[in-house]
């Protein structure tokens, strides 16, 4: 049983920010688990999540309580104790919320009597909260790291914390309240969590509008969710998929590593696919940690698609069979248009074809092959 001493480290935290933010007017609002937690539950979440109007950074470092850590993540010292903050300034990433227009619940300290908060706590309103933990949930139930499909389970309970919170409040799901992500999208996510997590189902029907609750079975109805035993549908297959041999007698095979023996790693024509799912992944989740790691996934790609280039191998989209090519195409797509460096090293491992089909244009089959052959060949 959980007591109020395990979650005081993060309260402390959450309200020398909040009072150094209302001091300097700041708009602000508490997200992920730890606004979860002031739900219900019994979550201690690792850090706290928020979203602020401007940039405040320096301003926050000027406080003593509050310094940078190694990896330039803010750090708030409580009794010996260090609780990351993790803060994203409106505008900085898409599905960023912002405090000054979005439905915002503000708990105070009567609410969560066990946690004896000392301020009214701002987060965003439970009925936006939940469609945020979507997206990450998914992605880390069908991630290729462990660690990342460990953290579904960590993302369920707050579903299901924020879920019991709407039924006891006689409250709803606001689709509309996070306009980051299509409406489209937000079913196909609330159709597969009611499709692997029976559990959830009542909650759902009691939270949504027969309207809502229809176009969610509709959605589930027309995309390719897996079953629970076989959700991570991305992850080739290592007896069916292309195998790669780094080999160490061969100079070329990163000579600087001086490997012993020979690696076998999914071939680069398929594994630029898995990261590229990362990749997007990442870019937009709520979780600042993940959001970051956009930067990393990117330089991975870069690296396979420049050996791709070395060797005259292009991306093999038949690599993933369980993922449709018009899914594969999409997520280029939105490379294609977002990493402008990225560009030209795409256009010279695609088809023309696939060029066209990349940038969703309608130019013809000559203009096409006319742009590939003036620019990239």
């Amino acid at each position: 049983m959980l007591s109020q001493s395990d979650f005081s480290h993060l309260d402390a935290a959450a309200t020398a920010l909040t009072d150094i933010f209302y001091m300097e007017n700041i708009h602000h609002i508490f997200i992920g688990g730890y606004a979860t937690g002031l739900l219900g539950g019994g979550r201690v979440t690792e850090d706290i999540d928020l979203v602020v109007d401007k940039n405040c950074r320096s301003l926050l470092l000027q406080y003593p309580d509050i310094t940078e850590s190694e990896d330039n993540r803010l750090v708030y010292r409580h009794c010996g104790t260090k609780v990351h903050i993790d803060m994203e300034v409106v505008g900085n990433a898409p599905w960023t919320p912002n405090p000054r227009s979005t439905k915002v619940y503000n708990v105070a300290p009567t609410d969560c009597p066990e946690r004896r908060l000392r301020s009214t706590m701002p987060i965003l309103h439970p009925s936006i909260l939940l469609l945020t933990k979507l997206l990450p949930w998914k992605e880390a139930d069908q991630a290729t790291r462990v660690a990342r499909h460990m953290r579904a389970r960590t993302d369920l309970l707050d579903i299901h914390t924020i879920l019991q919170w709407l039924f006891d409040k006689d409250s709803t799901i606001d689709f509309s309240g996070f306009p980051a992500m299509p409406r489209g999208r937000l079913m196909c996510l609330i159709g597969r969590l009611y499709r692997v997590e029976k559990r959830t189902r009542p909650y759902l029907a009691l939270t949504m509008s027969p309207e809502e609750m229809r176009d969610v079975l509709t959605a589930w109805l027309h995309i390719d969710v897996m079953s629970p035993h076989t959700r991570s549908w991305h992850i080739p297959d290592p007896r069916t998929t292309d195998i790669y041999n780094v080999n160490p007698r061969i100079p070329e095979d990163r000579p600087e590593l001086r490997l012993n023996t020979s690696i076998l790693i999914v071939y680069p024509s398929v594994l630029v696919l898995t990261k590229l799912k990362c990749w997007s992944t990442a870019e937009m989740v709520t979780r600042q940690a993940y959001h970051q790691r956009t930067h990393t996934d990117l330089a991975d790609i870069m690296t396979i698609i420049r050996w791709l280039a070395e060797h005259r191998m292009n991306i093999n989209f038949a690599g993933l069979s369980r993922v449709p090519k018009g899914d594969l195409l999409s997520l280029r797509a939105k490379l294609y248009w977002t990493q402008k460096e990225m560009r030209p090293h795409l256009a010279a491992k695609l088809t023309p074809e696939e060029l066209r089909e990349v940038l969703n244009t309608r130019l013809s089959d000559n203009e096409v092959r006319a742009l590939w052959d003036s620019h990239f060949h």
